[in-house]
């Protein structure tokens, strides 16, 4: 027996040769695997490696390329077999047919598991498949083009076929005439012979005749027939064919002797037209074999010219191996034995080579039943051989290449058996017994043996499946498990399948069996492997997210560290000079005043002993300052400054208040000034700007006890969600939607921009909060609620069920981290408390926050 690598050899030396190429496709693992002799297929040099799947489809003519993709769909899939024909694109740009065959190989579970197949290039016959269509076309636009009837009847006279001149003279079209006898369409009720039906219609109907026949319109053509016999290679009547000649014109002025219907050529010039313009060969050949006459068809056929021919008989261009088949056919025509024949030959070319030719043949005779001439049509079937011969020689390698698989089927150790349900006979081969540990010497088990040996648990699948073959006819595969003599179990692959007679009755099963043991136990062992690569995999997966959720948090904090650090800095900064100015300013007005009064009762004193009508130094001067609009415009000054003053002390004390480094442990604090701290660190966002609109700030505050929290977190919550929200307004900028005036009538003007914050605290359930916290896990007494609403672009459902995910962000690329919102969701649980996010798109977006008064204390 040869080994199992020749074998292999022999395969690849098989699937080359015959153009072949096996693949493979795992479906859980989605790897595909093909033969090296694959890549000849597409055009690519022998060793070059398709990469993909997608590398392959890329091949693959953009017409076909569903037929490939729709075999990898679950419906695809879910067939058990399946054959497929798609055009490729060789580099050069020449396309090929492959053909390709495969079957759906599943699981112990009944699901697909793999796909096996093979492709062949099966280009030859397709362009064999095309031409003998051309021809036909060709053949079939020929009779078309005649003015002569020409009807196909079978052997019995129904009509097969007829020409476009049939139908024009009849009426009829060829749906309505298909199937009717000859005689009921074309022979008038008086000229049909008495007694046709009884008549052997292929011997004893006229073979020449003239006849009336009745059209669709009541008016009568007189037709002149004649009628020839169509056989195959086996001698057999295959057709009938009737030519037929409108002499319904001519018939009044002169008698047509039916003599002279044998040539088309003697009749008028439109048969000469039919014969030289037809697109078959066409000769008419002297009883001694030469040619008398030959269309440009025929020349063009075998090239050469007509005078060159007529110096030729056919014999002298006829391969010597047909030449005889010929003459038996020729000798049986002259003795009416039969009236024409149709064959295969070969023609010797005038270049020297044969080519194959479909030759019909058919004798002329006169009045008196003497032959004069045959007609030979010629149509060129050499292309159509040379694929038949490409086919059967695939044929050929195709039955060597399943032998070849059949013994690497047996060096694989696969068995087979067969049971015949008439005689219950069963067989074995040698290495089933081998399989289920018995000795080949020794007769098979019955299916009540074999049944003894299988695994208890097993049983009632496999009798399941043996009845559903014998009950049902169809075929089973399942996996079992059989336990040897000497007690070891063994896991087998077993197929099924039903042979029928031909009244459809199941007479016999076969069936393989494939030990399938090692496989079993390398996947429990994978199984377990997989297991504990899950469990693993999922331990890291939450390790790596609290990870992430902590370092989110790390990077977080230190950013709001840095800037509370930074705000603090700059408020202790300002707030020293500040506190020195402001400090003095109430001494800088007192002394002011103290002047002011000083100089207007100096002002009075020397103005009473002024000497009128002279002005000296001190009056210029004071006329010079403006004394009286500076005494008026001073004090206002000094209270301008002093307002300022009180502003800046005011944003120094709301920095302190945002910033809270003395307070990063928990204590109650009022909800509205971490909001309105938050709002004035963000205000220069707020404001109108070049290419910017202003947005609005709606506060609807309600009376709120103050909660217990980490103030500086929950006001790093508070500048996420509005940031967050200025962001999705400025956003909103580049997109204005038009608004609509009070007539209706749409106004080039944008939409307000409007961020809407609302508090509320009750100690029992209320409309506000009750929406949120149907099915929620916090108690909804004792807590207040926060919303922050803005009105611009919202966000997307898909986007939502991510949005507190860490360093998920929908803003470009150096515009966020991702870790805003994830931060909150993390601050807000730490407080107890939940936070929710409604939104549609273009309907704005809305966070709501809900925070327990008092925290819980930790067990």
């Amino acid at each position: 027996m040869p080994c199992l690598e020749e074998l292999n050899n022999r395969l690849k030396l098989a699937l080359q040769a015959n153009h072949t190429a096996i693949w493979e496709w795992n479906l859980p693992s989605y790897r595909l695997a093909w033969s090296e002799n694959l890549e000849p297929l597409f055009g690519m040099p022998a060793g070059t490696r398709l990469s993909s799947y997608e590398a392959v489809l890329e091949k693959v003519h953009p017409e076909d390329q569903s037929v490939l993709i729709g075999l990898f769909t679950p419906a695809g899939i879910a067939c058990e077999d399946f054959y497929i024909e798609f055009r490729i694109i060789w580099p050069d740009g020449s396309v090929r047919w492959i053909a390709g065959r495969g079957e759906v190989f599943k699981d112990e579970d009944g699901k697909p598991a793999q796909m096996m197949g093979m492709c062949v290039d099966i280009t030859q016959k397709k362009q064999a498949e095309a031409a003998l269509l051309d021809e036909q076309n060709l053949l079939a636009a020929v009779l078309d083009t005649t003015d002569a009837l020409v009807v196909v009847l079978d052997r019995q006279g129904r009509i097969v076929h007829c020409n476009r001149a049939g139908f024009a003279t009849i009426g009829y079209s060829l749906a309505e005439v298909r199937g009717q006898f000859f005689w009921q369409i074309f022979l008038s009720a008086e000229a049909v012979p008495n007694g046709l039906e009884g008549l052997n219609f292929e011997s004893q109907f006229p073979k020449q005749h003239d006849s009336e026949c009745m059209t669709r319109d009541g008016t009568r053509r007189l037709i002149t027939w004649s009628h020839r016999c169509l056989q195959d290679a086996g001698g057999s009547l295959k057709y009938r064919l009737a030519t037929g000649i409108d002499v319904t014109e001519s018939a009044n002025a002169e008698a047509v002797p039916t003599e002279e219907i044998g040539f088309l050529s003697n009749r008028d010039w439109e048969f000469r037209a039919t014969f030289e313009q037809a697109g078959m060969g066409i000769a008419h050949l002297a009883l001694d074999g030469r040619f008398l006459r030959v269309n440009q068809r025929f020349c063009d056929i075998l090239d050469y010219t007509a005078e060159e021919l007529q110096l030729l008989q056919f014999q002298d261009i006829t391969h010597p191996e047909d030449l005889d088949t010929d003459l038996v056919y020729i000798s049986q025509l002259l003795q009416k034995q039969i009236f024409s024949y149709s064959i295969e030959k070969r023609y010797r070319h005038k270049d020297g080579f044969y080519l194959w030719a479909n030759l019909t043949v058919s004798l002329v005779r006169d009045a008196s039943e003497s032959p004069q001439y045959a007609i030979s049509i010629l149509e060129d079937i050499t292309e159509r051989k040379q694929g038949e011969e490409t086919i059967r020689q695939r044929e050929i390698e195709m039955q060597s290449m399943v032998s070849l698989l059949a013994e690497a089927q047996k060096v694989a150790h696969v068995g087979w058996w067969e049971f015949d349900v008439v005689t219950q006979a069963v067989n074995w081969s040698d290495e089933l017994f081998r399989i289920v540990g018995l000795e080949p010497s020794q007769p098979p088990p019955n299916f009540s043996e074999y049944l003894r040996m299988v695994h208890p648990d097993d049983v009632k699948v496999a009798t399941k499946a043996v009845k559903q073959v014998v009950n049902e006819g169809q075929s089973y595969e399942f996996d079992q498990r059989i336990v040897r003599p000497d007690g070891e179990i063994r896991y087998l692959a077993a197929k099924g399948q039903p042979i029928f007679d031909n009244e459809g009755n199941v007479i016999k099963l076969l069936g393989t069996v494939l030990d399938i043991t090692e496989r079993k136990l390398a996947e429990e062992t994978l199984r377990e492997s997989e297991g504990q690569l899950v469990r693993k995999a999922t331990e890291l997966e939450q390790t790596l997210k609290a990870l992430q959720l902590t370092q989110a948090q790390l990077i977080q904090t230190e950013k709001m560290s840095s800037l509370g650090q930074l705000v603090a800095g700059v408020a202790h900064e300002i707030n020293n000079p500040i506190n020195f100015i402001y400090g003095n300013l109430t001494f800088a007005i007192q002394y002011s005043q103290d002047l002011l009064g000083l100089i207007h009762l100096y002002h009075q004193s020397y103005h009473t002993g002024e000497r009128e009508g002279k002005k000296d130094a001190v009056q210029e001067y004071i006329e010079a300052i403006d004394l009286d609009y500076l005494k008026e415009d001073l004090p206002r000054l000094l209270h301008s400054m002093q307002l300022g003053a009180e502003r800046i002390r005011s944003i120094v004390l709301s920095l302190r208040n945002f910033s809270r480094l003395d307070e990063s442990q928990m204590k109650r604090v009022d909800i509205h000034e971490g909001i309105e701290s938050t709002l004035l660190i963000l205000q220069h966002r707020l404001k109108e700007k070049s290419g910017r609109y202003r947005i609005e700030i709606i506060k609807e505050f309600g009376n709120l006890p103050t909660v217990e929290c980490y103030p500086a977190q929950l006001n790093q919550v508070f500048i996420n969600i509005i940031g967050n929200a200025i962001d999705a307004l400025e956003s909103f900028d580049r997109f204005p939607l038009p608004a609509e005036s009070e007539t209706g009538d749409l106004i080039n003007e944008k939409l307000p921009k409007v961020i809407q914050i609302r508090t509320e605290y009750n100690p029992e359930p209320s409309r506000l909060n009750l929406e949120f916290f149907q099915g929620s896990k916090f108690k909804i007494k004792n807590h207040v609620v926060i919303c922050i609403a803005d009105n611009g672009p919202g966000i997307s459902p898909r986007v939502q069920s991510k949005i507190f995910d860490p360093f998920f962000t929908t803003k470009p690329v150096g515009k966020g981290t991702g870790l805003g919102l994830s931060i909150c969701y993390q601050i807000i649980e730490k407080h107890g408390g939940q936070i929710w996010v409604k939104s549609q798109p273009a309907q704005g977006t809305e966070f709501v926050l809900v925070l327990p008064i008092q925290q819980e204390p930790v067990s």
